[in-house]
Parts: structure tokens; C-alpha cells; sequence
């Protein structure tokens, strides 16, 4: 059998022609295969040989070259382009297979290279096999992108250096970071002067290494603002010069406001670039500030403008930029009057303090009870109710829905089909407590009632109380009944010898965060919610005022058993009495429950109660 000789084929440029004594048998047809490929250069080759082509025709010959598409895979021969180091506050330093290496070699070595310069590493951190840490410097970055290959290791090696524009990744704020920050603060603060400087306060030694602690990071600036409203809460001066701060966020807002005695700010060399960025020191009464180095100074046209803006935020300013101003133009503007402090109470008239206490506490009791029938005697024939709910806003819980009364509320600015308005309306005693009788069970907590008596004659009484409630679940435990705010309006007319509801308005939604944490909670006896200068300054000793959050005295004889029945429990869980003898201790004291109260109190403190009124 003869041998089969294989031809070696080579696709060479054959723009000289060639012998042409080879013959090349090909199965693929013409538009195929490798020749297909190399069309394009044939095509150029082919016009720069028919075309009279000047010298400078190989170069654009090898332009074309570089546009070809290369095989995938193929090395880039060439074309090493170093990109420039960009300008900016961080560089991420990174030492490729680092990580085997002690970190005071690392930068013992680097600070050996670079000398005489130095350097402030932050956040030196092991990631995988190699070493991250963050330097500010530019000057110090490119030196450390020169010094790449150029380090010798112990081990024969050759550091190898990455270097980048990047910022430090964020830390947690956990307890051991907020201790090593009142260490910090502590041997910082002066108390002589009640002044704390925190210039610079990422840099400073302790923080280097692991721990990056900016005061420019929200996080941060707020946990610091907390540490110095609960621990130095009467400071007078803070530093906080070189920070990189831009703005400062408005969440610590609320401890500024604690640090009443705050004058002297000092935010020299930052990054405030708009007034704006400091307003949460704006109610704070700053005699001294300093914005030197920022570049919201130069947003002015001159020292004069700016010296204006900044006084129309801080008026008792009288040191800026460490220059003493001059004082301000005025003409006898009288100071801005305060409002007055918040009651738990208003009364119109003091007169109606009795009745609107023991109407307050008769109704929620029969309310709060397991059967509201009883509440039939309170309305008038004619008198009318309406319903309202309404979702706080932002609330994102699903847990306190408020679906069983959404069905019958009657809010205006959401029902506006004038027929449903006028279903949700009940009108007449018996509908009005049918409607009550079908609503949750309550529990509301009288210690949370604020009480606004509006209007007092005797024809009409103008009453509105509110506060919280919960809804009793056996099958749930206490802690996780939901609890609802209220506020309700009623309008109340005298009848006979005593007084009816001819309009109740009631509003239901759920209670804050801090209503919540507030409820429910053991009373204390400088509870007086309804008590008033007056009554407190008049009366004797004998005499305690009324509490909203204990059962009422009225006329015994307008009281009935239900109302004296829990009266004289009340007393029980109060005093620690069997029934008994809390029964007779409100005869005594004309069914008085404060004064009951503040008599057991006296009698115990001398021992005149004897065992057997405790034994149950």
C-alpha cells in the first residue's frame, strides 16, 4: 500500500507572488474556512500593491493591523497603559499575600522606604491572603504605588503594592467601640473649663490600626452626641476641628438641645460647605464660632455678607472666626416671649374639677366592665355618636390592625358618600350602646388621661379626655395586648339631678412608641393630673388633691352599688387591706378615696391599724 504523503500548509503573505509549482486541493468552498478571516488584509495588501503608495503606507497598514480582532485568550503584547492614581480623601492600600506577614514588619518596612516621610494606617485588616489598611495622604499614596517590587521581604520576596482612591467601609457601633470612645473623650475633656476637644479625632493614636472612628460618619457623630448629652450634659465648649465633617446629620439634634450651657463651637478645617449644614446647633445659644478653612465662606461676596448670614442663625454670636464683633444695630426688639409649660389638665373653672373626676372615672369603669348595657343611664334619648380611625403615619407594623373599627369610622376626609355618613352616625341611646357593646374590650389606663374642660354653665359642659387603652386577650399574655390612643369629646347636659351625653365624638389610633413605654406603669403619688395651683395651695393637709387615676368622691347617696364596689377593691390592691376594713375606711372619710388614701397612709406610720384588717 503506498504512503500517504501530508503537504504542511502555511497561510503566509504571498504578496510576491510565489512559485505558483504547488497545488493546493481544498474541499471547502470559497466563502469559508480560514481564508474568510484574512479577507480584510488581503484586501489591504491587494490596494497597496495595484495603488502608487508613499512610504508611509506600511504604518497605515499596521493601524488596520491593530484593529483586528484577536483569537480569545490570546496576551495582550503591549499596550501597557499605567492608569493615574485620581485625587481624593482615602486610598485603599492593599499588600498582595500579606496576611503571612507580622503588621509591624509591614509597616515598619513601608515607613523604612518612604522615610523621611510618614504615614497613619487605618482599619489594618487581613482579607484572605492579603493586608488592607487606609491612609489619607496623596503624596504618602503615590509613593506607596512607586515602592511596588521594590520592597525585599525577610523571606526573599518582593512586596507587592496595590493602591486606590477608596474610603473606609463602615464599623458597628457596639459596646466595645462606644467604651473605647468615652476613653477617648475622657482624657480629651478638661473639666475645669468644661471645654472637649475632638480635633482630629479618627487620628488620634488610639484609634490607629484596627479601629476607624470618623466623626464625619453618622453613625459615629451621633453616638458621640449621646455620650456627651448623658455624661457632660453641662459642657461649654466643644472642638471639632479637622474632621473632614461636611454636614452634621439632624438626628443628633435632640442631644444638642440637652446641652444647655453649649457657647463656644470650634469647626475650623472641615468641609461645611452651606449654613444649612449646621443647623442642629441652632437652638443652641453659640457666643463664639469658628468656620475658618471651610468652603461655605467663600459662597459670600464679602466678610460683611457673611458675618450677617451667620448671626441670623446664631443672634447672641459675639466672636466669629476669632474676630470679636460688633454689636448688633437694634431697635428695642422685645426678646420672643415663651410659651407657657404644658398642664395635664385644664379646667375653665375650677368648680368643674369634682364633677368632670367623678364623671371620668364612673364612665370607664362601667366602659372598661364586661357588660356597656349599663351605660344607657349616661346618653341622652337623642343624643348621637361617630367613630374614627386613622393609621399613625410611617406606622409599618402589622401586628395592631385597626380593621374592627375601620368598618364604622366616620372620617370625614376619607367617607365621602353622604348616605354611608350618615349610616356611621348613631343616633339615640339604645343604637349608641348597642355599637359600644360590639366594640373590643378596653382596659385604659387613667394614670395617661389628659383632661381639657373647655366650657362650664350650667346648661351645657364642653369635656374632652385622652390617652390609652389595651385590648384584653386571654389568649394572649399582657405584654402583648395592643394598646391604642384615643381622644373622645363630649358634650353633657344636666337632667334632673344629675347630667347625660348628648354628643360623643371618639378618635381611635395606635399609641407611639412612647405612649406604649409609658403605659400601664405602677402610679406614683405625685400623680395630679388634675390638680391645680390653687386647689393644692388652699386646701389642708387633710385635704389631698384629686387624682384622675383613683375612684372619685361624689354625694353617696348619687353613687351606686357598682361604682362602691370597685371603689373599695381599689382600695384593697392599694393598701394591702382585706374587704372589710377598706369598706369601713371609706365610710369613714365620706367616700372620699384621696382622702381614705392619705389617711391609711397616717394611721400606718403610727401603727393604730391593728393585724387583723390585713388578714384576707
Amino acid at each position: 500500500m503506498p504512503r500517504v504523503v501530508y503537504k504542511k500548509v502555511y497561510e503566509h503573505d504571498n504578496r510576491a507572488g510565489g512559485s505558483g509549482n504547488i497545488r493546493k486541493v481544498s474541499f471547502m468552498n470559497g466563502g469559508g474556512g480560514r481564508v474568510f478571516k484574512n479577507r480584510r488584509q488581503d484586501t489591504l495588501i491587494k490596494q497597496l500593491k495595484d495603488d502608487d503608495v508613499e512610504m508611509r503606507g506600511e504604518r497605515k497598514l499596521w493601524r488596520a493591523k491593530k484593529n483586528f480582532r484577536k483569537r480569545p485568550g490570546s496576551p495582550n503584547l503591549g499596550n501597557h497603559k499605567v492608569h493615574q492614581l485620581q485625587t481624593s480623601d482615602w486610598y485603599q492600600i492593599r499588600i498582595i499575600f500579606g496576611a503571612k506577614y507580622e503588621q509591624n514588619v509591614i509597616l515598619q518596612l513601608l515607613l523604612k522606604h518612604i522615610s523621611p516621610e510618614v504615614f497613619c494606617p487605618f482599619g489594618y485588616t487581613t482579607a484572605g491572603r492579603d493586608v488592607i489598611f487606609y491612609i489619607e495622604d496623596f503624596k504618602i499614596a503615590k509613593l506607596f504605588r512607586n515602592a511596588n517590587r521594590k520592597i525585599l521581604l525577610a523571606d526573599g520576596h518582593r512586596m507587592v503594592i496595590k493602591v486606590k482612591a477608596d474610603t473606609p467601609p463602615d464599623i458597628p457601633i457596639n459596646d466595645n467601640l462606644k467604651e473605647k470612645i468615652k476613653l477617648l473623650m475622657a482624657k480629651r475633656y478638661v473639666p475645669e473649663t468644661k471645654a472637649l476637644d475632638l480635633s482630629k479625632f479618627s487620628s488620634d493614636p488610639d484609634f490607629t490600626g484596627e479601629v476607624y472612628c470618623p466623626i464625619n460618619r453618622p453613625p459615629i457623630m451621633k453616638a458621640i452626641f449621646q455620650i456627651i448629652s448623658e455624661n457632660i450634659s453641662d459642657i461649654m465648649a466643644i472642638k471639632l476641628d479637622c474632621n473632614r465633617i461636611s454636614n452634621f446629620d439632624h438626628s443628633i439634634s435632640i442631644d444638642v438641645k440637652k446641652l444647655k450651657n453649649l457657647k463656644i463651637l470650634h469647626l475650623e478645617g472641615n468641609n461645611i460647605k452651606a449654613l444649612h449644614g449646621i443647623n442642629c446647633f441652632k437652638d443652641a445659644e453659640l457666643t463664639e464660632l469658628v468656620l475658618k478653612n471651610n468652603p461655605v465662606i467663600k459662597f459670600y461676596k464679602d466678610y460683611t455678607h457673611y458675618v450677617s448670614e451667620v448671626r441670623k442663625k446664631f443672634p447672641k454670636l459675639t466672636k466669629l472666626d476669632d474676630t470679636v464683633l460688633p454689636p448688633v444695630i437694634s431697635f428695642d426688639v422685645v426678646e420672643e416671649s415663651k410659651l407657657p409649660a404644658p398642664q395635664a389638665a385644664f379646667m375653665c373653672n375650677p368648680d368643674g374639677r369634682v364633677i368632670v373626676k367623678q364623671f371620668l372615672f364612673q364612665y370607664f369603669a362601667l366602659y372598661d366592665s364586661d357588660n356597656r348595657l349599663d351605660l344607657a343611664q349616661a346618653y341622652h334619648d337623642t343624643s348621637s355618636f361617630s367613630l374614627c380611625a386613622y393609621y399613625p403615619q410611617y406606622q409599618k407594623s402589622t401586628a395592631t390592625k385597626l380593621n374592627m373599627y375601620f368598618q364604622d369610622s366616620r372620617n370625614l376626609f376619607r367617607v365621602h358618600d353622604f348616605p354611608k355618613r350618615q349610616s356611621r352616625l348613631f343616633m339615640g341611646k339604645q343604637n349608641i350602646i348597642q355599637f359600644l357593646s360590639q366594640l373590643p374590650k378596653t382596659n385604659h389606663d387613667l394614670s395617661s388621661f389628659v383632661v381639657d374642660l373647655t366650657l362650664f354653665t350650667p346648661v351645657l359642659i364642653n369635656l374632652t379626655v385622652s390617652g390609652v387603652f389595651r385590648e384584653p386577650n386571654p389568649s394572649n399574655i399582657t405584654t402583648s395586648w395592643p394598646v391604642r390612643h384615643f381622644s373622645r369629646a363630649f358634650l353633657i347636659v344636666p337632667v334632673g339631678q344629675g347630667f347625660c351625653i348628648t354628643n360623643d365624638m371618639l378618635f381611635i389610633t395606635n399609641a407611639t412608641d412612647t405612649e406604649i413605654k409609658h403605659a400601664f406603669k405602677e402610679e406614683t403619688s405625685s400623680s395630679t393630673i388634675l390638680q391645680s395651683p390653687s386647689t393644692s395651695n388652699n386646701n389642708s393637709a387633710a385635704e389631698k388633691p384629686p387624682n384622675l387615676s383613683t375612684p372619685v368622691a361624689g354625694n353617696p347617696l348619687q353613687m351606686d352599688d357598682t361604682i362602691r364596689f370597685q371603689m373599695v377593691e381599689t382600695l384593697v390592691a392599694r393598701t394591702g387591706m382585706n374587704f372589710a376594713w377598706s369598706k369601713k375606711c371609706l365610710d369613714e372619710t365620706q367616700w372620699d378615696f384621696d382622702r381614705a388614701i392619705w389617711t391609711f397612709g397616717e394611721l400606718q406610720a403610727k401603727g393604730s391599724i391593728p393585724a387583723e384588717a390585713f388578714i384576707k
